[in-house]
C-alpha cells in the first residue's frame, strides 16, 4: 500500500510538471508569435512597403501550432533521456538525435500546412524550398535552440515537483517521528527536531546549530520552520536571518535600540530584530 502510494504521488508530481512546462512552451511560442508579427507588419509600414496583414501570422502560427503539436513527443524525450551529472553523456546525444527528427517534422508539417492555406489567402501556390539541404539547416539551426530552451523548461518543472514531494515528505516525517530531514552535498542528515538551538540563513542555505553538533542544509528558513512547526517544537523568526527554539532561549535583553540580543541556554547569542520582537514577546 505505501509503495502504491508513493508511486502515485510520483505520477502525479510528473503530470502536474508536464502540464506547467505545456502551458508555459505554449505561452513562450504565442508571445513570440505576437510580437514577432506585429514587429513584422511594423517595419513593413515604416518601409512604406506593403505586405498582407495576414501573412506574418500565417507564418508565425502555422510553426507554432505545429511546434505545439510535438510538445509531447519533448515530454516523451525529456522522460526517457534526463539530463543529469550521471546521465549526460548519452542523454545530450540522444538529445540532439531528437532535435533532428522534431525539426525535420516541425519544417515540413507547417509546410504542408501552408502549402493547403496560401492559395486561400493569396491565391497563388506557397514555395519553400529553394535548396533543400540548406533550407533544412537554416530551419534546424533555429530549433535547435527553440528545444533545448524546452527541455530546460521540462526538466526544470519536474526538478520543482520532486523539490515539493521532498518537502512534504519531510514535513510527514517531523510530523510522525518528530525528526528534521536536512540535504546538503548529496547527503541527507536526519536529526531530533528537540535538539534545534537555532539557525542562521547563509544564501541558499542554513547554517543549524544543536546540542550535538552544527549542520549546513541547502533549505530556507521558511521551510525549515515548517519542519519544525509540523514536530511540535514552538521555533520562531527573530530576525531576518535567524530562527531559534523558543524553548532554548536562557533570556532577551534590549540592546538599546529597540532590537534585542537573545541569550541561548548553550552560551550563544542571538541577535533579535524589532520586527519580530513580537513573536518573543507572544512566546
Amino acid at each position: 500500500m505505501m509503495f502504491e502510494q508513493e508511486w502515485n504521488r510520483e505520477q502525479r508530481a510528473e503530470r502536474r510538471a508536464d502540464r506547467q512546462s505545456a502551458v508555459l512552451i505554449v505561452a513562450i511560442l504565442l508571445s513570440f508569435t505576437l510580437v514577432d508579427s506585429l514587429s513584422t507588419l511594423t517595419e513593413f509600414a515604416r518601409e512604406g512597403e506593403y505586405v498582407h496583414p495576414a501573412l506574418p501570422w500565417l507564418l508565425n502560427f502555422t510553426s507554432i501550432a505545429v511546434m505545439t503539436a510535438l510538445i509531447p513527443v519533448m515530454l516523451w524525450t525529456a522522460n526517457r533521456a534526463p539530463v543529469t551529472a550521471s546521465t549526460w553523456r548519452w542523454s545530450l546525444p540522444a538529445h540532439l538525435a531528437a532535435s533532428i527528427v522534431i525539426s525535420l517534422a516541425h519544417v515540413l508539417a507547417m509546410v504542408a500546412i501552408r502549402k493547403l492555406v496560401w492559395p486561400l489567402l493569396f491565391g497563388q501556390p506557397y514555395d519553400f524550398f529553394n535548396f533543400i539541404p540548406g533550407d533544412l539547416f537554416y530551419e534546424y539551426r533555429k530549433d535547435v535552440f527553440a528545444y533545448a530552451g524546452f527541455i530546460l523548461i521540462i526538466q526544470s518543472s519536474r526538478e520543482y515537483q520532486q523539490q515539493r514531494l521532498e518537502a512534504a515528505a519531510a514535513r510527514e516525517d517531523a510530523r510522525r517521528d518528530k525528526r528534521l530531514t536536512l540535504k546538503c552535498g548529496g547527503r541527507t542528515i536526519w536529526m531530533a527536531a528537540e535538539d534545534l538551538i537555532a539557525a542562521k540563513a547563509a544564501g541558499n542555505y542554513v547554517e543549524i546549530k544543536t546540542e550535538t553538533g552544527e549542520h549546513l542544509a541547502r533549505t530556507t528558513l521558511g521551510a525549515l520552520e515548517r519542519q519544525l512547526d509540523e514536530a511540535g517544537i514552538r521555533a520562531a523568526r527573530v530576525h531576518r536571518s535567524y530562527l531559534v527554539n523558543l524553548d532554548k532561549i536562557l533570556e532577551a535583553a534590549p540592546t538599546g535600540s529597540g532590537d534585542l540580543s537573545i541569550r541561548m541556554k548553550d552560551g550563544s547569542e542571538i541577535p533579535g530584530s524589532r520586527r519580530f520582537r513580537e513573536k518573543l514577546d507572544a512566546a
